[in-house]
């Protein structure tokens, strides 16, 4: 994703004492399958410039048969250097069981307080995290998005461009239609997830 531009929906407000071990974002990757991008994705959260409390990646390998567990074990030393945490939980090689329940999985042993969706073919922008947060706390129980950029630029040119100009009131108007937030450039307080009855599967913000 691009730097966020936040999108907003209106929530309650949340607390913002860390936990003990002081992880204030879990970055949420479900992954199957996903060896050929995985390096991508984890070299992004490494990367991030936020500087705040403890990052944790928090994976759900979801049965995956091309090794991409073993390869997300290869990023535990690198992204500890760079002051990163990784837990990761997994179902039997060949029993996926999607997207959704590895995500939800994913988050539920998650140990932040906020949580940063991503997906395992995708990377952040260095910024997203702190961006993301500093939106996020300023908008307690919000869902706080961005716009998104492909690669290559001419995948789904005519969606991307939808998504990346609704603004204002028909982010919410718009929802009808499709999702206007694309579900991994989430970002939101634990508080949201525990609300909507800890279920993201359905990618309804």
């Amino acid at each position: 994703p691009a730097p966020p531009s936040p999108a907003l929906a209106p929530g309650t407000a949340a607390p913002d004492a860390l936990p003990a071990d002081g992880v204030e974002v879990s970055v949420i990757v479900p992954v199957y399958n996903a060896a050929l991008t995985l390096d991508a994705c984890l070299a992004s959260v490494a990367a991030q410039t936020y500087t705040g409390g403890k990052i944790e990646v928090s994976v759900c390998d979801d049965g995956s048969v091309d090794g991409s567990r073993e390869l997300c074990e290869s990023w535990r030393d690198r992204l500890a250097a760079k002051g990163v945490t990784l837990t990761i939980c997994s179902n039997p090689p060949g029993q996926n069981r999607g997207a959704g329940p590895a995500r939800n999985a994913a988050i539920r042993q998650a140990r932040g307080q906020y949580l940063c969706l991503l997906d395992a073919d995708d990377a952040m922008m260095p910024e997203r995290v702190a961006e993301q947060l500093a939106a996020c706390k300023a908008a307690r129980g919000a869902i706080v998005g961005s716009r998104f950029v492909r690669e290559p630029a001419d995948a789904t040119p005519r969606y991307t461009a939808w998504c990346n100009s609704v603004a204002g009131e028909h982010l919410m108007l718009q929802r009808f239609k499709e999702l206007t937030v694309i579900q991994p450039t989430w970002f939101f307080h634990r508080s949201v997830w525990e609300r909507i009855g800890g279920d993201v599967g359905a990618g309804r913000p």
